[in-house]
């Protein structure tokens, strides 16, 4: 039987009346939502969220200031994303067990764990806690057990081509533009045209900040070794 949990921390006064705290064990839940750093969200059935964390407003690509509470998980995420997670998180509630889904979600390739927290079905109430499938120190990519998401947000992502997409895994890599122009036979001009481009489509102004995207989406694994380099640039 799933255990009902109740929230320490204040919701947001949106939150509707129907929408009774969750969590019983304050010290617990305040441990969870606001100590741990990872983001966590209460939602029901029908994908209405009733808490999220700092965390997860940041994973949104929110303000720490936005007011989630009672609006549609399908608000931030989109439609066939936000579906495709609920099912999941139907199949949680209904079997009384934990379900981890490996998806992106903003660019990020993550981890989401639902739990049954009381009732099925769109009376259900789901806890979802979130974490990096690819840290930057620990495995990479889908465990053992894990659903592999139907549907992907891979926000900025979405917008590069499979050149750069390439070259932002080579950057990931740790290779300098020179190496990368020597892998993919092209010349070191257009590679450093290619990473001014995705430096200006990911909001980001160095090569440190690309490699821990390229991380951070799965792309390349940290533990990954090297790519042998030619002797000779020349």
């Amino acid at each position: 039987m799933a255990t009902v949990l109740t929230p320490s921390v204040s919701l947001s006064p949106t939150l509707p009346a129907r929408a009774q705290p969750l969590v019983r064990d304050q010290v617990f839940f305040s441990a969870l939502a606001e100590d741990t750093g990872a983001p966590v969200m209460v939602m029901d059935g029908t994908g209405v969220i009733e808490f999220a964390n700092s965390a997860t407003l940041s994973l949104l690509g929110l303000p720490p200031t936005a007011v989630v509470a009672g609006k549609l998980l399908g608000e931030f995420l989109g439609e066939d994303l936000a579906r495709d997670r609920l099912a999941i998180g139907s199949e949680a509630a209904n079997s009384a067990k934990p379900v981890t889904v490996t998806g992106m979600v903003r660019g990020r390739l993550m981890r989401a764990t639902f739990r049954g927290l009381s009732g099925t079905g769109t009376s259900a109430r789901l806890l979802v806690t979130f974490r990096l499938a690819s840290p930057p120190d620990g495995q990479v990519g889908m465990m053992n057990g894990d659903i592999k998401a139907r549907i992907d947000d891979r926000g900025h992502l979405a917008h590069l081509t499979q050149r750069e997409l390439e070259i932002l895994r080579l950057i990931g890599l740790g290779l300098s533009s020179a190496h990368i122009a020597k892998r993919l036979d092209r010349s070191v001009k257009t590679v450093e045209w290619h990473r001014v481009s995705l430096g200006e489509k990911l909001g980001v102004a160095n090569r440190v900040e690309l490699a821990r995207i390229a991380i951070a989406a799965g792309l390349i694994s940290a533990e990954a070794p090297p790519i042998p380099l030619p002797a000779k640039i020349g």
